[in-house]
Parts: structure tokens; C-alpha cells; sequence
């Protein structure tokens, strides 16, 4: 069973910067932004906002934690690449990927 956290807050308070306290075996880290993380550890990192390749990496479970560093930037990359799609099918389908990524 699974317990999911969801950190919230300002840019620059620090969420990511707590990472560095995870030990490299037991963390996966998804990386969104493609951003450097702000610590000189080196952590197991895929660089990917494809919220269905998270998902399948997740499905392999062999890591006690994953983070999505930053679900809400997956979300709208998922957005910006249907821009030009008609009717709301597109929210509902980023919705139920969303849901099942986690």
C-alpha cells in the first residue's frame, strides 16, 4: 500500500532542496522541468513530463518513494500539446492520466 504526499509551496522554499536527505537506492525522482536540482548528490532522475512513461516507471516499483518534480507543470505540458483539440475531452483525459499516474 502506498501513501501519497503532495508538497506544496513557493518557488524557492525548498521543496526540491529536500531531497538531498533520500538515499540514492531508495528514491526515484521525475524530473518535469528538466531543471538542475539545487544540491550536488546525485539522485536516480528520469527527465520526462510524459505522465503515462512516469506511470509505467512507477509500476516497476523498485524504489520505496517517487517524486514528480512537478506534477502541475506535467499537467499543463499535457495541456500545451492538445492545444489546438476541440471540446473538453482533452481535460477529461488528462484528468483520468493524472489519476492514474498516481
Amino acid at each position: 500500500m502506498a501513501v501519497k504526499v503532495l508538497i506544496v509551496g513557493e518557488s524557492g522554499a525548498g521543496k526540491s532542496a529536500s531531497l538531498r536527505n533520500f538515499d540514492e537506492k531508495e528514491i526515484a525522482i521525475f524530473n518535469v522541468s528538466e531543471k538542475p536540482l539545487p544540491f550536488r548528490k546525485k539522485l536516480p532522475m528520469m527527465k520526462t513530463s510524459d505522465m503515462k512513461k512516469i506511470a509505467l516507471a512507477i509500476k516497476q516499483n523498485d524504489r520505496n518513494c517517487y517524486v514528480v518534480d512537478d506534477a502541475g507543470l506535467a499537467m499543463s505540458f499535457y495541456l500545451f500539446g492538445k492545444v489546438n483539440e476541440k471540446g473538453y475531452d482533452k481535460f477529461t483525459q488528462v484528468a483520468k492520466d493524472f489519476y492514474e499516474m498516481l
